[in-house]
């Protein structure tokens, strides 16, 4: 069994949310990539027709598309450093001394040292891999942040391996 601290941290945190809204979202990045194509079909449009009718007025909407392509991941990058530090902060003082022990049978919760709970792998529903941690999401919709850097005992690749072959076994979504 590999044993995690329960911790907020910010790098895991972001890590989570640019993974869920980019990494493993198929449909997030087909949006972003149309939006891209447009951006730069309506640029060069506009360009291009300016050239043809020596009219300037295009060149207003080629800076609005160059624009709007240039602040549309910024405004992405403000919203997960925004998310990132409200997830991050608070946690109540019930939250101190837990340890998450991942097994290949279950996920125990330990408060300092003893059992507090017990979470089946049936009852986990979502997995993502992300570069800082893994992600396990319930049923009931609770996050579970296994970060590399939160490992208490045992190693992560060994909870990784688990967690990767529990992920295969769940049900593909439609």
């Amino acid at each position: 069994m590999t044993e995690f601290r329960y911790e907020r941290n910010k790098e895991t945190i972001k890590d989570y949310l640019k993974t869920v809204m980019f990494r493993d979202n198929t449909a997030n990045k087909v949006l972003l990539i149309s939006l891209a194509v447009c951006l730069i079909v309506v640029a060069a449009a506009g360009v291009v027709y300016s050239v043809i009718t020596g009219s300037m007025g295009m060149i207003a909407i080629t800076v609005t598309a160059v624009v709007l392509a240039a602040v549309y991941p910024v405004i992405f990058m403000v919203v997960i450093n925004r998310l990132t530090v409200k997830l991050s902060q608070g946690g109540a003082a019930d939250e101190k001394g837990i340890t998450i022990g991942v097994s290949e049978s279950n996920i125990l919760l330990l408060r300092n040292n003893s059992p507090c709970g017990k979470i089946e792998w049936s009852e986990i529903t979502g997995i993502h891999e992300g570069k800082s941690g893994l992600y396990l999401i319930e049923k009931e919709g609770s996050l579970i942040i296994l970060g590399k850097d939160s490992v208490a005992s045992g190693t992560y690749d060994e909870a990784a391996q688990v967690i990767r072959i529990k992920k295969a076994a769940l049900p593909k979504e439609a």
